[in-house]
């Protein structure tokens, strides 16, 4: 099975990844993510990013379906 994640980039997040938007291999967890994630882009681990999961916030480990969502939101600066 090929199942992917759909994952959003914003910020300097995009400079890394180098698309706004891109398919990830399915992961069964926000910390499985994480982890593929950094191996696949190792600069990311000196960002600071939010999760969102299908436009839901996320601070712990949350379960991923296939085919959901994920944002990856940098800090934001408000003023």
């Amino acid at each position: 099975m090929n199942e992917t994640i759909k994952i959003l980039a914003f910020g300097k997040i995009t400079d890394i990844t180098g698309a706004v938007s891109f398919l990830f291999p399915h992961c069964p967890n926000t910390d499985i993510f994480k982890e593929k994630l950094f191996q696949k882009y190792p600069e990311l681990k000196t960002l600071s990013f939010a999760l969102a999961v299908n436009k839901q916030m996320v601070t712990s480990k949350t379960e991923i379906q296939p085919n959901d969502e994920i944002v990856l939101l940098p800090p934001s600066s408000g003023g």
